[in-house]
């Protein structure tokens, strides 16, 4: 693997800006992040601790509403800019926060642990999901860390083939040694994982049935989904104006109250995985997405936010003509659509059995106004009962791993 630094994306230049700008809002709660590590304390009623830090507000919660039935007490340290979502302001982090995190390295985790590592010592584990780089800055605590492939595992080091060995140094070594166990919430991510590192993770579907906002339809109207604004329009029009772009219909941040008010969603991924799939069929919401054939059709015609996050790759405009094949970044290949779109969460057989997929924009047209609401919300609820079971028998087994592995 080359070790020549890749120019930073126009794309992550424009990000790094924006989250710059929004980090002097971050510090008006810097005295409240200062008196937590002075004084917070364990719970009482939990007799295991486990601490996140994380980009993304999703993959937490869905871990705490799962776990703290078995005892334990996570505590969440959020960089996300979504955080107003479950209430939350983003957590005022030095050294690896919001501004920071992509140029983690060996240096940046001693910094990190020089500042919070008396602090994080009162913990049992540590739980990392997105980015998975962040398992970097608690392992030199020798404690259990929990693993979880959310997204593509290598981020932000797609374009840094130096430190993206540096990681795979790391996580290779936690797993030979045993102090890191890899859990995936996607197939995807469990096999692209195993591909570059030969890792095994344990398969959990995320749940997500933490937002308390069931499926309550108070509008004739169906919600799409997604990135991609040209194939939105079609949709529109060929549903007349029954399914309308969510954008416009809720506008940011809206609750999931109101997300869940639509008689439906209609789903053009830009991923194979996304916390909101998980979120709404907890929640019994009918679903369509679009057929493997038809995800395909529509990403070769290269229609913009089809598919566009399968890999890092794309998403920083990197070429991947170079690259071996069969490797997962290979976006421009049918072979390599093929292969993520078999391990997605709406693949026949996978964890979003109630979801129902469409051939054609005309076909879903016709699915929509026959819809019966209550058939289809009901057949979500019965399947949403197996993934429940599934979900705790799985964390049941890496809960009773970390109790081990913190002895």
């Amino acid at each position: 693997m080359s070790t020549d630094r890749i120019p930073a994306s126009p794309r992550r230049v424009r990000d790094l800006a924006r989250v710059r700008a929004q980090w002097v809002g971050d510090l008006r709660s810097w005295p409240r992040h200062r008196r937590e590590i002075r004084s917070a304390r364990p719970d009482p009623g939990s007799d295991l601790r486990l601490f996140n830090l994380d980009l993304h507000i999703g993959p937490v919660s869905d871990i705490r509403a799962v776990v703290a039935p078995l005892g334990v007490e996570l505590t969440d340290w959020t960089l996300s800019q979504h955080a107003e979502v479950i209430g939350r302001r983003r957590d005022p982090v030095r050294v690896c926060n919001a501004v920071t995190w992509r140029r983690i390295s060996p240096r940046m985790v001693q910094r990190f642990l020089d500042r919070y590592g008396r602090y994080l010592e009162r913990y049992d584990g540590f739980v990392v999901a997105y980015p998975p780089a962040f398992a970097a800055l608690f392992l030199p605590l020798g404690k259990p860390v929990v693993v979880v492939g959310a997204t593509r595992y290598e981020i932000p080091f797609t374009d840094d083939p130096e430190r993206w060995s540096w990681l795979d140094d790391v996580l290779i070594t936690a797993d030979r040694e045993g102090q890191a166990c890899f859990v995936a919430n996607n197939r995807g991510d469990r096999d692209y994982l195993r591909y570059f590192t030969g890792i095994e993770s344990r398969y959990i579907p995320g749940l997500c049935d933490y937002t308390a906002a069931p499926y309550r339809p108070s509008t004739d109207r169906f919600a799409i989904g997604g990135r991609a604004p040209e194939v939105f329009e079609r949709i529109r029009h060929a549903t007349k104006g029954r399914a309308v772009p969510a954008a416009e219909l809720f506008g940011p941040n809206a609750p999931w109250a109101a997300r869940h008010s639509v008689r439906g969603w209609i789903h053009v991924p830009y991923n194979v995985s996304q916390m909101t799939f998980f979120e709404q069929h907890s929640a019994a919401v009918p679903m369509y997405f679009p057929s493997d054939e038809l995800l395909g059709e529509w990403s070769r015609e290269e229609r913009p936010g089809v598919l566009s996050e399968l890999s890092m790759y794309r998403v920083l405009g990197l070429d991947p003509t170079g690259l071996e094949p069969g490797n997962p970044n290979r976006f421009q290949d049918e072979n390599t659509v093929r292969w993520w779109l078999a391990r997605s969460d709406f693949a026949a057989g996978a964890t979003l059995e109630g979801a129902i997929r469409f051939s054609s924009v005309e076909e879903l047209a016709a699915l929509l106004a026959d819809q019966d609401d209550i058939e289809v919300s009901a057949r979500m609820h019965a399947v949403n009962e197996i993934r429940r079971a599934e979900a705790v028998a799985g964390w049941s087994e890496v809960v009773a791993w970390i109790r081990d592995a913190a002895r």
